[in-house]
């Protein structure tokens, strides 16, 4: 009976922290609908709250880190910006009452967060870096118009590949994450107006920053160090070794 009131609680918490998953593409559908922004500002705000908000959620279950359950905070102030700047609408109000579940299932003490890095887990700058680049597309989308498109759009989701690259260990990943996107975001904010402008130096200038750690490369590319013999005497060694080996006791060939 215990062990599935357990198990009962445990579905129950991953349903609720799913919640955050719904409420990105209910709001992402409300502002299609809203039709408050331009087109690619529609575009890059649907991609970083649903990017955000599947790393929090996937992070939150699988894995029960705490910097998952901070990036779901920071999906759920995305989606407070969203209502702030929209109407109300029908869609509006399902994504509220989304929201409302979701920090409900946050603010949980029952919530199963390790409080602690851990023991083999990344580095925190080797997970910063590439979470940045998550909200990316988000912070671009958010910013009034007047920038050029192509320049957002090539900032914007171009971020959240990089990222990937870099977590999955893709070929270049590290590279892309230290030297190429943050390269993509300056070069690309003198065609931004002030505030994404802003945006773009400041989050070029911090990827590269976190980026440049030693911590960073050694997420990517782990040291190895190759193996080391030693002789163990055969009265030492453990029977099955020996039977696997062959050989007696003294480390003679039966």
């Amino acid at each position: 009976m215990t062990n599935g009131a357990g198990r009962l609680a445990g579905v129950s918490r991953q349903l609720g922290v799913a919640l955050l998953l719904a409420a990105a593409f209910v709001w992402t559908a409300a502002t299609v609908a809203s039709r408050v922004f331009a087109d690619v500002q529609t575009l890059l705000l649907g991609v970083g709250l649903i990017a955000t908000s599947t790393v929090a959620t996937v992070g939150m279950v699988v894995s029960r880190g705490m910097w998952a359950r901070r990036l779901g905070l920071v999906a759920l102030a995305m989606t407070v910006a969203i209502a702030i700047l929209t109407p109300i609408a029908p869609l509006w109000i399902a994504g509220l009452a989304l929201t409302a579940m979701s920090a409900a299932a946050l603010f949980n003490p029952g919530l199963e967060i390790r409080r602690l890095p851990a023991a083999a887990g990344a580095p925190p700058r080797a997970v910063i870096a590439p979470l940045l680049l998550v909200a990316a597309p988000f912070l671009y989308g958010i910013a009034p118009e007047g920038s050029e498109p192509w320049a957002l759009l090539a900032a914007g989701l171009s971020a959240p590949f990089v990222a990937f690259a870099y977590s999955t260990v893709k070929p270049g990943g590290l590279i892309a994450l230290r030297y190429g996107w943050p390269a993509v975001a300056l070069g690309t904010a003198p065609l931004m107006e002030v505030p994404a402008l802003a945006t773009s130096v400041l989050l070029g200038v911090l990827v590269a920053g976190v980026a440049r750690d030693d911590a960073v490369k050694a997420a990517f590319h782990p040291p190895s160090e190759p193996g080391t013999r030693y002789q163990i005497p055969p009265e030492l060694s453990p029977a099955e070794i020996l039977d696997a080996a062959d050989i007696d006791e003294r480390g003679r060939p039966r």
